[in-house]
């Protein structure tokens, strides 16, 4: 009988002690999925901001180009007023 009392005391022990290593692991594994979760996230808003940074230096340039171009167009446009008005010598 005592090698019984014996047997029924370490399989709760045992239970208890896989019970809660069972407990910590889903626990860890949760926490590690939320951080996971969480570098992902702000991976991919650092990538969105980049690429976002990018395509409005692009675009401003273009613009400043564009701005250059048509000044430099006036530019002509008004000289070539100015030499085909009657009063230019």
């Amino acid at each position: 009988m005592m090698i019984k009392g014996e047997l029924e005391k370490k399989m709760k022990k045992m239970i208890i002690i896989s019970s809660v290593i069972v407990v910590l692991l889903l626990t860890m594994s949760i926490f590690l999925r939320i951080y996971l979760n969480h570098i992902v996230r702000n991976n991919m808003i650092d990538q969105i901001d980049n690429t976002v940074a990018k395509y409005i230096h692009i675009i401003q340039k273009q613009i400043d180009n564009d701005f250059q171009f048509l000044d430099s167009f006036a530019s002509v446009l008004q000289m070539e007023n100015i030499t085909n008005n009657q009063e230019f010598p």
